[in-house]
């Protein structure tokens, strides 16, 4: 499901002339994040939520086609 909810949002993205997509990935899923990984996208950069001093989730990103 996951898998076909990401091809769906690159699809609608390459539609609308988009060249990229980008997200944000809680650090503590770390199947979430391997899940993107496989499916193409690489670390772009990490965050911190409010109130965190060390960071809590990954921003990561894909080109398309």
């Amino acid at each position: 499901m996951a898998r076909r909810l990401v091809a769906a949002v690159e699809a609608l993205a390459v539609e609308n002339g988009r060249r990229r997509v980008t997200l944000g990935v809680r650090l503590a899923l770390p199947e979430n994040i391997a899940l993107f990984r496989a499916l193409g996208y690489v670390e772009t950069g990490r965050k911190a939520h409010p109130g965190f001093t060390q960071p809590t989730s990954m921003d990561m990103a894909t080109l398309l086609g």
